[in-house]
């Protein structure tokens, strides 16, 4: 997502928070340890709605992307789960206290 090749993710199940009212979902972008990844936050991208796939073709999933290849955010630095306030890396979506999440990205 980070290099605008990728602008659409796929999963089985969207996070809570899009299911609710929530305009803008705050994504962010962790690079795993594996391949040699350096196991940090990269980035974060918005959000700003979930579609449920289901029998309609590639170049429609396509169009209804929510990202386009300008809105991913590239962090100066890398940062560590901890400033997060996350102690390891989820295996599926987390809700985040907004409080750790604001004072981790004012640091950036």
């Amino acid at each position: 997502m980070l290099a605008g090749k990728k602008t659409l993710e796929i999963r089985k199940t969207a996070p809570k928070a899009a299911q609710t009212a929530m305009p803008d979902l705050r994504v962010l972008l962790y690079e795993t340890r594996s391949a040699g990844g350096c196991g940090m936050v990269l980035g974060m991208v918005r959000c700003r709605a979930v579609h449920p796939v289901r029998g309609i073709d590639l170049q429609e999933v396509c169009a209804r992307a929510c990202l386009t290849s300008a809105e991913p955010v590239t962090f100066p630095q890398p940062l560590p789960l901890t400033a997060f306030g996350v102690g390891c890396a989820p295996q599926s979506w987390r809700a985040l206290d907004p409080a750790a999440v604001n004072a981790a990205l004012a640091k950036k």
